[in-house]
């Protein structure tokens, strides 16, 4: 029984180092064989090994020979592939033949800026297979133009003489993504035409050489004397309460009242058929000119006020106005 089981645990071990074994070589195989592969059916030419290249890559295409034959190049799926062709797959190229002593012509390619094309030479009464379009940064290729710029088409049959094809391009118009632009202002900015603006009134002072009096401004240089003028007084007399009209002398007021006596009983002055007595008052008033105000028993003269703003503000119609640039988001 002990023997038995020994053997059974050593066809165990065995087995699954077999695996590992297959495994390693299954997956060392794989790693080898990355890649692909440019085949060449050389059309009774001679015979052209396969080529192993990374996919992407180019090849310096090899030659091949024939007897009675000049060898025109590799073509694949009717198109001659050059030197510059890349591969994205395993591919199978072509080798195309020319019979010697064939009447033929030679089409050469001005790619007008673009990407270089080969020439080809073309038997004569056989429609042409125009190579692949090159390439022009910024441009679409559009067709191959002959000698009087009239589009060539694929598998055209051309007058048998050598001529030249000029590529014609159209220029790609570039797009341009449109992104909506969104403009922002801090907390108080109203937007206008993608700035900032912010206003507030201005801000007031009195000009130099003068000071603020009950909200206006007087000059402290600029004074006028201004007319001295009495009030006008209610006195009351024995005929009641009058409304006087003072006069100015002396530096006082004088009012003059008048009585309804006739000159026998007139105890004051008696003239023009008038009893009158001089009453002095006193104080007087001072009138200013127009612009002027009273100060300290003298006319000063009214200052406009200022406005300003502070700094980074601009004074627009009395008021303070800053403009920044909106933040775009």
């Amino acid at each position: 029984m002990e023997d038995n089981h020994s053997k059974n645990i050593i066809a165990v071990i065995f087995s699954v180092a077999l695996i590992l074994i297959i495994f390693m070589l299954v997956f060392s195989f794989n790693k080898n064989e990355t890649g692909i592969y440019v085949y060449f059916f050389t059309e009774g030419g001679t015979p052209v090994e396969k080529i192993k290249i990374n996919v992407g890559d180019s090849i310096d295409l090899p030659t091949t020979s024939r007897n009675g034959y000049t060898f025109l190049g590799w073509y694949k799926s009717g198109i001659k592939v050059s030197n510059l062709t890349r591969y994205n797959e395993t591919t199978t190229l072509f080798a195309k033949w020319l019979k010697e002593g064939s009447n033929t012509f030679t089409i050469t390619f001005d790619s007008n800026g673009g990407t270089e094309v080969e020439s080809l030479i073309v038997e004569c009464d056989k429609g042409v297979k125009l190579p692949v379009n090159p390439y022009k940064e910024g441009y679409e290729f559009v067709s191959w133009l002959d000698n009087d710029n009239n589009p060539v088409l694929d598998e055209s049959i051309l007058e048998c003489k050598d001529i030249t094809l000029k590529a014609e391009w159209k220029k790609v118009e570039e797009k341009k993504e449109t992104k909506e632009i969104n403009y922002t202002c801090p907390n108080g900015y109203n937007l206008v035409n993608k700035k900032c603006s912010i206003e507030n009134n201005a801000l007031e002072r009195c000009p130099s050489n003068s000071i603020l009096n009950e909200d206006i401004c007087i000059s402290q240089t600029d004074s006028d004397k201004g007319n001295m003028v009495c009030k006008t007084v209610d006195i009351e007399t024995s005929d009641g309460i009058k409304n006087l009209e003072g006069e100015y002398f002396d530096g006082k007021c004088g009012y003059y009242v008048y009585f309804n006596l006739n000159q026998d009983d007139c105890n004051y002055v008696w003239d023009n058929n008038k009893c009158y007595a001089k009453v002095i008052e006193g104080g007087y008033d001072i009138s200013c000119p127009y612009g002027y105000t009273l100060k300290d028993d003298s006319c000063k003269r009214i200052m406009e006020k200022e406005y300003y703003c502070e700094t980074g503000y601009n004074l627009n119609n009395n008021k303070c106005i800053r403009t920044i640039d909106a933040t775009i988001r």
